[in-house]
């Protein structure tokens, strides 16, 4: 129905609110890849972003960021959504691939991820991401190198729009149904994103790790309960 209406739009902002009926109505079913097609009446960027950041799949995601005829803000958007994801979920071998997508000149958005390494603000020395993600790619328990994939989110936190964590219901949505909206929809992304302080549990738990190691991760862990008094790295109280 929606495609069906979506040409005959000819008032200010018809056309885009028939576009984000149709874009919902397609993440919801889990096809959001759709409204991607060479023939999608879906133009609006803003809702191209959400399904981006949302929604899409490793797949789309790649394809939408080599794409010559894509705006290249989605591009960009596209690409980087890809790589903090595979980076969050463990999907290190296709990061170490997908990195190099990064152009020779990144945009501000990618360029976290094309950084040399270097030592932080606690003089606490990190490789760059492509080296963190192919180390851990060899031994996923690198208790050094999972230190670093942490600080690498604690000082790049996600962009806008692709934060994982659900939002608490509010009262008024335990009462009655809230209307669906865009980027509420199953995303097509395999796997789960991790929490910092699952890291940090990790390594101080860890008997093999270094007392360097061990000693920043403890250190980190508590720092997460500054200032706020309650853990902002997720997972579970330490």
């Amino acid at each position: 129905m929606w495609r069906d209406l979506i040409p005959l739009a000819k008032f200010r902002f018809q056309r885009e609110t028939l576009e984000l009926a149709l874009a919902i109505n397609l993440e919801r079913a889990g096809l959001a890849d759709q409204a991607f097609a060479d023939d999608s009446p879906i133009r609006n960027a803003a809702i191209r972003a959400v399904l981006l950041q949302r929604s899409a799949s490793a797949d789309l995601l790649r394809a939408q960021a080599q794409n010559r005829s894509t705006p290249g803000d989605l591009r960009d958007i596209a690409l980087y959504t890809l790589l903090y994801k595979e980076l969050v979920r463990a999907q290190y071998a296709d990061f170490v691939t997908d990195v190099a997508l990064i152009p020779d000149t990144p945009s501000d958005m990618l360029k976290p991820f094309a950084r040399p390494g270097a030592k932080n603000e606690d003089g606490y020395a990190c490789p760059s991401a492509r080296d963190v993600a192919a180390a851990l790619q060899q031994n996923p328990a690198d208790a050094k190198n999972l230190n670093c994939l942490a600080d690498f989110v604690r000082r790049n936190p996600p962009a806008a729009g692709i934060d994982d964590s659900p939002a608490p219901p509010s009262p008024a949505a335990s009462a009655a149904r809230a209307a669906p909206a865009l980027g509420d929809g199953p995303s097509q992304f395999a796997g789960k994103p991790f929490h910092r302080m699952s890291i940090y549990t990790a390594v101080m738990g860890d008997a093999q790790a270094g007392p360097n190691e061990r000693a920043y991760a403890l250190y980190r862990a508590i720092k997460c309960y500054a200032p706020a008094g309650y853990s902002e790295c997720g997972g579970k109280d330490v």
